[in-house]
């Protein structure tokens, strides 16, 4: 599914069919900025994670694709910045969970047969992080978790899945965490 639009330059607005879609689909969706460059061929999809149902639906999604084309899988963990400077105690266990979070990730693509499997666990703000990320590595497609949201919530864009396919100039897929489209 196409995107398209930029109301302010640090903000790419998607289309309201396509927030619609990415929000209420029982199927992955896959998103394509406009003007982004496409390579007719892939070799490693980035899978960020928060260690939730939705990403870890979206890490079996990638995954299957990881092993029907034969690519490597890098997956990511952010330990949000502004908790590590606010809440230094609490930073060694946040660090923890990512890892934790990575490697559950890590397990799924081993059993899997994927390789190379790498993971990095990063420090910052979570859409910038992962933005910056994809910017500096060769990453072909992002695989990222969405979760449903119902009611006024659905009408204000924020989850970093959806700040991330605003900003990067590769595909993005969104993977409901409800995939049979019942927890919206």
């Amino acid at each position: 599914m196409g995107t398209h639009g930029a109301a302010h330059p640090d903000r790419r607005v998607l289309g309201s069919v396509a927030e619609r879609t990415i929000r209420t689909a029982p199927v992955p969706v896959v998103t394509v900025n406009e003007g982004a460059a496409l390579a007719s061929t892939f070799d490693t999809i980035l899978v960020p994670t928060d260690g939730s149902d939705g990403a870890m639906a979206a890490a079996a999604h990638a995954v299957d694709i990881a092993a029907a084309v034969d690519v490597s899988v890098h997956v990511v963990h952010v330990v949000p910045s502004t908790v590590v400077d606010d809440l230094s105690g609490t930073a060694s266990d946040l660090e923890e969970r990512g890892r934790q979070a990575l490697e559950a990730v890590v397990d799924v693509a081993r059993e899997s047969n994927v390789a190379p499997v790498e993971a990095s666990l990063l420090t910052g703000v979570p859409h910038r992080a992962i933005t910056d990320f994809v910017g500096s590595h060769d990453v072909d497609l992002v695989v990222m978790g969405t979760h449903g949201r119902s009611g006024v919530s659905r009408h204000f864009l924020g989850s970093v899945t959806e700040r991330v396919l605003r900003r990067v100039d590769v595909p993005v897929v969104a993977v409901s965490e409800h995939p049979s489209g019942d927890g919206g």
